[in-house]
């Protein structure tokens, strides 16, 4: 299957995979060692402070990505900031590791900014691969998503089995050595697999393209994108609960033995990479069929059913802390339920609005767009652990109750919106690239029409 794509398609999935290891390695770790015990190697600090820092953190990493891919166009070219990100999240991982208080801010700082300069590069030279029309297109963006999470799997996977037996600093070191991997991947690959793929800035790519002034449905899709990049905030905050305020619950209020085995609460942010794998499959071939029967679902349909994913997956937590009100622990498998059914909600949601920006935005706005919903994907990241800081002055149960009566809100108040979306929502048939073209060739004719009938 492989060797019908480009060379450097395998060298883009293990450089992801690798750096995906250690990002998700060291998110499975980071809410436990700020609020574990000081005794079991953790910082010891409180819920809220905890939940707030992360929640910080997980915004200021999606925003970093609008200056890492500005550089990028601009300065350096997208090699260099794979690599500048790279080293950076590496030292991040590594100073982590050291495990005093300067070290893990200084950590949070360089992972941060070096997952900006690193994130937005891959995923834009994987598309410089194939021509714009090349039918592996689609097959190779699934082949690197599989990448993808065989990384988030495996990181809290490793790094959480390395924190129960060696400790907080091992898990850390291990995410670091996973960047150093990935950025001896890429290096290698660069020499004999990109060409000239990402090697200079793109600065003077659209200088060339007249500016071409947004028509009526042009504007009206890039609204309808801006409102449902709004809705996508809201999603966020319920989303990045499973990193933070789940985190806490799976580690204080499950009982995660299983057959005399205690379960590293790591391990279940794997739960989530896991069942995308079982399940993108299977939601893609319900979209076909519904496509096939000329039944397909508008986008605003679709974001509203992960809404409604998502509401169930909330419900289940409610259930298990109505069960841990009851006998002092709950079962961990409220938590498996919860993210099956959450991760069904993302496959509804995530892959829905991305494929849409690349649909419906004009082509010049694209990367705009893009930013629009990094920045929401930002805000709702800080939201998520702004919320989930209050968990010990609402309770589990009051704070997953809420989370669950906001997306059945937000689900049915996208659906009223749905007629609406759907009227101001025009496919782009033609790229505005190819109506600059036009326009230059009228210019042209309109300029020299003696030349019409030399020969």
């Amino acid at each position: 299957m492989l060797k019908k794509h480009p060379k450097g398609l395998i060298s883009l999935f293990f450089t992801e995979s690798w750096e995906r290891f250690g990002f998700y390695g060291m998110r499975a770790l980071l809410p436990l060692y700020m609020f574990g015990a000081i005794q079991d190697g953790a910082l010891g600090w409180s819920n809220k402070t905890s939940m707030q820092i992360y929640g910080w953190y997980i915004g200021i990493a999606y925003v970093t990505t609008l200056l890492g891919g500005w550089f990028a166009d601009k300065m350096i070219g997208q090699r260099r900031s794979i690599m500048l990100g790279g080293f950076l999240m590496a030292l991040g991982y590594f100073s982590l590791a050291l495990g005093s208080m300067p070290s893990f801010f200084t950590g949070l700082v360089l992972i941060c900014f070096g997952n900006g300069f690193f994130k937005p590069c891959v995923t834009s030279m994987l598309g410089g691969l194939y021509e714009k029309n090349d039918a592996r297109r689609d097959s190779g963006y699934s082949i690197f998503y599989m990448g993808i999470n065989l990384g988030a799997f495996a990181g809290p996977f490793i790094c959480g089995t390395l924190q129960g037996l060696k400790g907080y600093q091992w898990g850390f070191a291990a995410a670091g050595v996973g960047m150093l991997i990935s950025i001896i991947v890429f290096w290698y690959a660069q020499k004999s697999r990109f060409g000239t793929i990402g090697l200079a800035p793109n600065r003077k790519a659209m200088k060339d393209v007249p500016k071409v002034p947004l028509n009526k449905q042009e504007k009206s899709n890039i609204l309808v994108l801006t409102i449902i990049a709004m809705f996508t905030i809201l999603f966020i905050v319920a989303f990045e609960q499973a990193g933070g305020l789940l985190a806490l619950y799976a580690d204080k209020y499950t009982d995660r033995n299983l057959l005399g085995f205690m379960i590293p609460t790591a391990w279940f942010q794997s739960l989530n990479p896991f069942f995308i794998v079982i399940l993108a499959p299977v939601m893609s071939w319900v979209w076909s069929l519904f496509a096939k029967y000329k039944k397909d679902l508008s986008m605003a349909v679709k974001v509203s059913l992960g809404f409604f994913l998502t509401a169930i997956s909330f419900a289940f937590m409610m259930g298990a802390a109505v069960q841990f009100g009851a006998i002092g622990k709950s079962a961990l498998v409220w938590l498996v339920a919860f993210n099956f059914f959450c991760t069904l909600g993302e496959l509804c949601i995530n892959p829905i609005v991305w494929s849409n920006v690349s649909k419906l935005a004009p082509t010049r706005y694209i990367s705009s767009m893009m930013a629009v919903i990094l920045v929401c994907i930002g805000m709702g990241g800080y939201l998520s652990g702004f919320i989930g800081s209050y968990v010990d002055d609402l309770g589990p149960y009051q704070i997953f109750g809420g989370i669950t009566a906001m997306m059945i809100v937000t689900g049915f108040a996208l659906l009223t919106l749905n007629k609406k979306l759907k009227a101001m929502t025009y496919v782009q048939i033609e790229s505005q690239i190819e109506k600059a073209k036009e326009a230059i060739e009228e210019k042209v004719e309109e300029k020299e029409p003696a030349l019409s009938g030399v020969e």
